[in-house]
């Protein structure tokens, strides 16, 4: 059954929130973790490709966006996805990509995420992102998924 956690931020702050999720990027690649992005929008995924090049002077983030009209898996081991690119759910589900982790900044939970062992959320506190949050911590706890939540300051 997938792991899951919610990382719980203290700040609303949208550049807050993106640099943490780069963090968590940054210690799952240094783990050897691949790693799928999935984000909620096309804006959002495009703020996260660039500052993962840039929000470390000492780490370097490898990183593409999933392709889903490829016919090849690719080899990085950072990858950003969002639900407008067409077909990425049953991309990821039919390529059967060995992801270790997937991190959701979507809405709503992504339909593939028990396709993998490990599904990370990470809640801020403005008042959509909790709300949204919450919705997704529902869903998770009805369907029998035992959940682990961290607060972060």
């Amino acid at each position: 059954m997938t792991q899951i956690d919610f990382y719980i931020l203290s700040s609303n702050s949208e550049d807050i929130w993106l640099r943490f999720i780069c963090k968590v990027v940054d210690k799952a690649f240094n783990s050897g973790m691949r790693i799928f992005l999935y984000s909620s929008n096309e804006f959002i995924a495009e703020r996260l490709y660039k500052l993962l090049w840039t929000f470390s002077q000492n780490s370097f983030l490898p990183h593409i966006y999933l392709d889903a009209s490829s016919k090849h898996i690719p080899e990085e081991k950072i990858i950003i996805g969002y639900p407008s690119v067409d077909g990425v759910e049953d991309y990821i589900i039919s390529k059967s990509i060995p992801f270790d982790l997937v991190i959701n900044l979507a809405d709503q939970p992504p339909k593939f995420f028990n396709c993998f062992d490990r599904l990370i959320e990470i809640v801020n506190s403005s008042d959509k992102n909790k709300d949204f949050g919450r919705k997704r911590f529902s869903f998770y706890k009805k369907n029998g998924y035992e959940i682990n939540t961290h607060k972060i300051n």
